[in-house]
């Protein structure tokens, strides 16, 4: 197809093409940049509160360095226990998700999971597990291997589920630690 446009209006149509190209990348990236921003500020956030942490936790067991004598052994020991444990607490306690899976990662064949409800106050969190059994043997052996997990601090279990033979329905509450 001609084009029947002069030579100076198609340079200047071209140009306004160019810049009207240039503009819209611009914008483009300029909100990926700000979205990414958005998106990456709650890990620094976080990141940098632990950071600041860590760093008052070192700063006062330096501290308790120059108070202590250096001369025992057994001093420095239990100052680097002190140290480990010190720089262990900054880590959080485990997430619910991780209890989720710990959770789910114990049931068996015969188990069900119908329902999982988590509860946070004061005290800690509390997990509710709800679902079918196939037996009573398969729910106790599900519920021992919920008290053989060391994130949880107890394992309920009314005796009323244990009522029937098969097809339990049961509901199990664990105390997280």
């Amino acid at each position: 197809m001609f084009n029947l446009l002069p030579q100076q209006d198609r340079r200047e149509l071209l140009n306004d093409y160019r810049l009207r190209f240039a503009v819209a990348a611009m914008l483009l990236f300029g909100s990926l940049g700000i979205i990414a921003l958005v998106a990456l500020a709650p890990s620094f956030l976080v990141s940098y509160q632990k950071e600041v942490l860590t760093q008052k936790n070192v700063l006062s067991l330096q501290a308790d360095i120059d108070a202590r004598s250096k001369d025992h052994f057994s001093d420095i020991l239990a100052f680097t226990a002190q140290e480990v444990k010190a720089l262990g607490a900054v880590s959080p306690t485990l997430y619910t998700y991780e209890l989720v899976e710990e959770v789910i990662h114990s049931k068996t064949e015969e188990i069900k999971i119908t329902g999982i409800q988590v509860t946070a106050d004061k005290g800690g969190r509390d997990i509710t597990v709800t679902g079918q059994a196939r037996d009573r043997d398969a729910l106790l052996s599900f519920v021992r291997i919920l008290e053989q997990q060391k994130v949880f601090a107890g394992v309920t279990v009314p005796v009323s589920n244990f009522a029937a033979a098969a097809d339990i329905n049961f509901s199990v509450l664990i105390k997280a630690k």
